[in-house]
């Protein structure tokens, strides 16, 4: 053979190997560790200001705080409590207790409740027992029954959680006692689960049950060398609000101290809140507990579903909110008549905390921050039991009569069924649309002749009416609604406009210098690129005094949460600080950031952009104002984009002084109209006084000859005949005075005055004179 053709078909097999050897297939306990996003969310280190406890108080207390936190770890925690949490609400377990111990030193956390504990017996299918089975293998759990109909009001679903700990930890140890079998079992896994100890298990008789987990977190695989105050912080949190999720039925223990929740209002008062606010509480459902007090910083939640706590919210937030706003909304319109307030008013000013027992809820993701709305089963992926046994489905066969047994083709068939159809209303969102279509599909699966006959049918909505005069749009979809832009105008100091609009009109060339402008703002704002700018705080030193004078700070940029960032950068590691003085009222801002002596000098001498990035003293790089969003109504209507200020300047200046040009053009009519009226009254009275025409004495058509001989007919009057003449022949005789003609000649003489000083008067200079006027008034 050929060395080209070996060497051909050695280069081919070559490539198939490489090709080959880029397909992979890995266990089950591989690929949760090559991609742990994809089970219990991000294992990257995040800055994020949340919630967290604080662990250096003797009394617990929540507050809000920027901190560094990785979520998977936190998640491993969270799934290990909650299957504590879990014991808490099962019948029978008889738990009062969960205990949390953390050595931040060796990373090690130990978690105890004093359940009845895990059943120790052997899963003969699987050759172990099922402490076991529940945390050395994934998708194993108790609550998997949902063909049976059980009601499950624990966290637990997706039998996951507990194994996903033990494959992140380097070490993790269950030790339980089943109470009911009287045995003691523990077992130990290392290295990520890749090892395990064979079960040690011993018969007890006077102890009592308890499950305890011990486990050392990899924190290399998070890219952690330790245990950090902030994940300490966040998993102390977590355990207060397991104490608060358990309505009292079980006590916390923080390294040995109790943490006191008997009432919501004792979880309550752990949070910030305006001083001497009342809570109100509503906790006569046991399975249903909510507290409303005055919020602080906008809208807030604290939100928990089956000791979850749901971060993002959900339906059931959704819920509870716009039952609290109506209600409030609702009564302040009963005080105050007339008065304009919206829902998202109320909602802004409130915190709202929700403690739920809900059964089988669904959640957006393993991570569980969303509660999801439940959805009418997808019949053609389901199992008949299943399909048998789900609530809804059952319910609407048992209300609509319907038989799987019947096609529903012949006519005899539908006398059976107890309505004539079935309407879907639903929301014209997505979420609307998905429920229509699993109502459709179920129909179609069992019954596909009854969607022939016409008995279904949807109650289509319009997401959004718009109305202008008689013309009506709808909007079905949110697709439709996309037709629309989203549109950001910077805001400009009028007087800025006015005075380069000024300029355009006096024929000269305005420089393009317009900065954007903010009313009360004392900083800067300079351009940093194009149609793009940012915004300084105003700020002094004071050298003998060692302190930062800030007394305005960047837009966008609250006095509070800037005394936040001073107090946190105050009191972390190597801080600068000596001090911080807030001398802040309503409408003024004066921080005081007094310097160490060793730190002053460094400080003082600092580039001005790295002294604004490290004082937070100007806009982040990702929130620059920008012109790139600029979209209005053109001169023809219609929706146009704007590149900058002077495009929208340019355009509205011909369109305005269009306008002018109409009006200077309107008040020259209207003058010589009023002085054709004045003229004419003047005449009519002199000939009345000389008795040269006399309405009394004249027919009706003398008296409208007359008329047309000696007097202009009113332009504006609409008809024939004397009704032409009404602004003469409806005048009173007691106006028939030779005072009243006298001052109506005055009158006439004025406005001629007028009118020529306004036809002198160009459209631009009408204009000019306007903007004077509203500077003086301005100044």
């Amino acid at each position: 053979m050929p060395a080209k053709v070996k060497s051909d078909k050695a280069s081919k097999a070559a490539a198939d190997k490489v090709i080959a050897d880029s397909y992979q297939h890995l266990s089950d306990l591989e690929h949760v560790l090559v991609r742990p996003d994809t089970y219990i969310g991000s294992s990257a280190l995040v800055e994020d200001n949340i919630f967290i406890a604080d662990i250096d108080s003797e009394t617990p207390h929540i507050v809000k705080k920027k901190i560094e936190y990785v979520p998977e770890l936190i998640k491993i925690f969270d799934e290990i409590i909650l299957n504590a949490y879990d014991q808490t609400v099962r019948d029978g377990t008889g738990c009062t207790s969960i205990r949390v111990d953390i050595d931040q030193a060796t990373g090690t956390i130990s978690i105890t409740n004093n359940g009845q504990g895990i059943p120790v017996i052997k899963k003969e299918n699987m050759n172990c027992y099922i402490p076991e089975m529940l945390f050395g293998n994934l998708r194993t759990s108790s609550n998997y029954d949902d063909a049976n109909s059980k009601k499950r009001i624990t966290g637990g679903r997706n039998g996951l959680g507990g194994t996903l700990a033990v494959i992140f930890s380097k070490s993790f140890t269950l030790e339980t006692i089943d109470k009911e079998r009287k045995k003691h079992y523990a077992q130990s896994w290392t290295d990520n689960m890749s090892t395990k100890t064979e079960p040690v298990i011993k018969t007890v008789r006077s102890k009592a049950p308890f499950t305890k987990i011990i486990f050392v977190p990899d924190l290399a695989r998070f890219k952690l060398e330790s245990l950090s105050d902030d994940h300490v912080m966040l998993m102390k949190k977590r355990l207060i609000d397991i104490g608060f999720a358990t309505h009292s039925h079980a006590k916390t223990y923080y390294d040995g101290n109790l943490i006191s929740i008997k009432r919501a209002n004792d979880y309550m008062k752990l949070y910030d809140h305006p001083e001497n606010e009342k809570f109100i509480v509503d906790d006569t459902n046991e399975r249903w507990t909510v507290g409303v007090v005055l919020s602080n910083n906008g809208f807030q939640h604290a939100s928990f579903v089956n000791g979850i706590h749901t971060i993002l919210g959900g339906t059931h937030v959704d819920h509870e909110v716009n039952q609290i706003t109506k209600l409030i909304g609702d009564k302040i319109k009963s005080k105050i008549k007339n008065i304009a307030i919206k829902p998202s008013d109320i909602k802004n000013k409130i915190f709202v905390f929700i403690r739920a027992i809900i059964e089988n809820p669904v959640f957006d993701s393993q991570a569980k921050e969303t509660l999801k709305i439940r959805k009418l089963l997808n019949v053609r992926n389901a199992t008949r039991s299943k399909v048998a046994n789900n609530d809804e489905i059952k319910n609407i066969v048992r209300i609509v009569g319907l038989k799987y047994e019947l096609t529903y083709e012949q006519d005899a068939d539908m006398k059976s069924l107890r309505y004539g159809g079935i309407i879907s209303l639903t929301d014209s969102d997505l979420d609307g649309y998905h429920i229509s279509g699993l109502i459709l599909n179920f129909i179609h699966h069992f019954w596909p002749a009854l969607i022939a006959r016409g008995f279904l049918s949807f109650c289509i909505t319009p997401i959004v009416k718009v109305t202008s005069g008689s013309k009506l749009l709808e909007y079905y979809t949110l697709q439709d609604m996309k037709h629309g832009f989203s549109s950001d105008v910077l805001h400009y100091n009028p007087v800025d406009i006015a005075n380069y609009i000024k300029l355009m009109l006096m024929e000269k060339t305005p420089e393009r210098n317009i900065l954007p402008w903010y009313k009360g703002f004392t900083g800067e704002i300079v351009q940093v690129a194009q149609n793009r700018f940012t915004a300084y705080a105003r700020w002094t030193f004071d050298s003998k005094k060692r302190i930062l004078h800030i007394t305005d700070l960047s837009i966008n940029v609250s006095a509070d949460s800037y005394k936040i960032f001073c107090e946190d950068l105050l009191n972390g590691k190597d801080s600068p600080l000596d001090k911080v003085l807030c001398n802040n009222t309503d409408t003024i801002v004066h921080f005081k950031l007094v310097f160490k002596k060793n730190e002053f000098e460094t400080w003082l001498k600092m580039d001005r952009e790295d002294l604004a990035d490290k004082l937070r003293l100007k806009l982040a790089k990702k929130k620059v104002l920008s012109t790139s969003n600029m979209y209005l109504f053109g001169a023809n209507g219609r929706i146009k984009k704007y590149s900058d200020v002077y495009e929208i300047i340019d355009e509205y200046y011909h369109v305005r002084l269009e306008l002018y040009g109409a009006r200077h053009e309107a008040i020259i009519e209207q003058l010589r109209y009023e002085m054709m009226i004045l003229s004419n009254k003047t005449k009519f009275i002199t000939m009345i006084k000389a008795s040269k025409i006399d309405q009394r004495k004249m027919s009706e058509a003398l008296l409208l000859a007359a008329l047309e001989k000696n007097f202009e007919a009113d332009p504006r009057a609409s008809g024939t005949g004397l009704s032409r003449y009404e602004y003469l022949v409806s005048m009173s005789y007691r106006s028939f005075t030779d005072e009243n003609a006298t001052r109506m000649k005055t009158l006439v003489k004025k406005k001629e005055k007028k009118l020529k000083l306004i036809e002198a008067t160009t459209a631009q200079q009408m204009w000019i004179n306007d903007i004077d006027t509203i500077m003086d008034m301005l100044h």
